[in-house]
């Protein structure tokens, strides 16, 4: 069985205000294996005895289980005893240890964990000792009852002479708060007489002239003098808009709109397991970065094979992406470029291209892997208008994308792993 390790966490007595001292107080731990892990959620047993010299005078067992941290809590004292009582322990008479055994399945089985002196905190249970004091405490402070508190007998106090003892400010209780005791206030009166305003608005001057009826509006103040719009048709602007399929049109205008080109993208995946590769390329078994084909590291050269035929609800012309997923084993650039593409159709022509010149170029030219195994998107693009022909469903791609790491611009000295390929157009 491989050894466990215990963190002691804290060891405290319980002190509680009640008629009597409980036997016992609380012990908490953490619990690891030999490689430092802890064990979360686990049951155990624990031995627990106190030794006097190198003699147990007592033994108790517990079971108990760890939370999510490792961490379990149990009061010595309240186990299952084999040994003694821990009632009996003298505590004042010698130093005593406490020794920790556990057996990690649970059973009975006990390994030693360690064993440490108990410094302070149980001794909280010889403070029994003052359930049964009899007799009277006499006290042997002064009596400070016989100080009659007069701040005069006090020595080393502050002189207070230089300090304000009466208020000789006016009193302002004497106004009435009363305004027109007030002198210099302003003439309100005047100045409404000044100026004649008695707040109507008729008797305002300089006011805009606001037109009575709608035949006196022209355009020279802004205004649409006529009912009519310029081309003099009051209805011509109430059409019905028809969507038929993927055209939207108005009806009293031939303009047509084809939505075709903004339905749902297309879709299809290759399995990774599909794809052919070379050079220093391997395939990755495993779950999670592990999985996929795998790109040399730095100074390598290695290239994936791919291929598909294009369904029949493409539309001719339009462009193919394909979008990648990978991660690296180290952080940085990665120089990844298309090397060749084969275009096969079905009545025995071939279109050949190779390079981003041709027909297959890289979206995602420098892809950037900031933290390692992490996944990011990666895309590439066949360019129909970069072809001799346009693409037509049913033909057959062949495409070839490779890393060249010993480029410059390679700046990854990790593996990068390609973990899934899609289509989409």
């Amino acid at each position: 069985m491989k050894k466990r390790i215990f963190t002691l966490v804290m060891v405290f007595a319980s002190i509680i205000m009640m008629a009597q001292t409980p036997n016992m107080f609380n012990y908490q731990a953490i619990a690891r294996n030999a490689s430092g892990e802890t064990l979360n959620n686990q049951d155990i047993s624990v031995e627990i005895s106190i030794l006097d010299g190198t003699s147990a005078v007592f033994t108790e067992t517990h079971n108990v289980t760890t939370n999510q941290f490792g961490l379990f809590t149990l009061k010595i004292g309240d186990g299952t005893s084999s040994l003694g009582s821990i009632a009996n322990i003298d505590f004042s008479t010698g130093a005593y240890s406490l020794q920790v055994s556990v057996d990690e399945t649970g059973g009975s089985n006990y390994s030693l964990v360690g064993t440490s002196q108990l410094i302070s905190v149980p001794y909280a249970l010889h403070a029994k000792t003052a359930e049964s004091i009899t007799g009277t405490i006499n006290e042997a402070d002064p009596i400070f009852t016989a100080w009659d508190k007069d701040y005069s007998d006090l020595t080393n106090t502050p002189d207070l002479s230089g300090y304000l003892t009466s208020e000789t400010d006016p009193t302002f209780t004497a106004w009435d708060k009363d305004y027109s005791d007030l002198t210099n206030t302003p003439n309100f009166e005047d100045s409404i007489n000044t100026y004649g305003f008695d707040g109507n608005y008729a008797h305002l001057t300089g006011t805009p002239a606001i037109p009575s009826n709608v035949s006196d509006l022209n355009n020279d103040l802004g205004f649409i003098s006529n009912p009519d719009d310029a081309d003099a048709s009051p209805t011509n602007e109430i059409q019905d808009l028809t969507l038929t399929g993927n055209t939207l049109s108005l009806t009293s205008d031939a303009t047509t709109v084809d939505l075709s080109k903004y339905e749902n993208l297309k879709k299809m995946s290759i399995s990774v397991t599909g794809l052919r590769f070379d050079g220093n390329c391997t395939y990755g078994v495993g779950f999670s970065y592990m999985s996929g084909i795998r790109f040399p590291e730095a100074a390598g050269v290695g290239s994936i094979y791919g291929s598909f035929i294009i369904p029949d609800n493409y539309t001719a012309g339009d462009d193919i992406f394909i979008r990648m997923i990978l991660s690296a084993s180290a952080t940085g650039n990665m120089k990844f470029s298309p090397n060749s593409m084969c275009i096969a159709r079905g009545n025995g022509s071939f279109i050949q291209g190779i390079g981003a010149s041709t027909g297959l170029d890289m979206v995602t030219t420098v892809p950037s892997f900031p933290i390692i195994n992490k996944p990011i998107n990666v895309i590439a693009k066949i360019h129909d208008t970069d072809l001799p022909e346009n693409l037509q469903p049913g033909d057959a791609i062949i495409f070839s994308l490779f890393r060249y790491s010993a480029d410059a611009s390679d700046t990854n000295t990790g593996t990068v792993t390609l973990h899934g390929l899609e289509i989409y157009y």
